[in-house]
């Protein structure tokens, strides 16, 4: 996985398999890391996917 965007040094934003954007924390995970390097997937704790559709508002 490439990181997308980091939010501190256990977490980061990048995308899974389905291109959808995920955030993704573990211990240290981004320590030393810039936007688009790959991140280690021993190092993944916990991963978060939205479950938010977009809809448009019905009137």
């Amino acid at each position: 996985m490439k990181i997308k965007k980091i939010l501190n040094n256990n977490a980061v934003i990048t995308l899974n398999d389905r291109k959808e954007e995920v955030i993704v924390m573990g211990k240290g995970i981004a320590y030393g890391k810039k936007t688009g390097q790959d991140i280690d997937g021993d190092r993944v704790i916990k991963t978060y996917v939205s479950t938010h559709l977009m809809t448009p508002f019905n009137k």
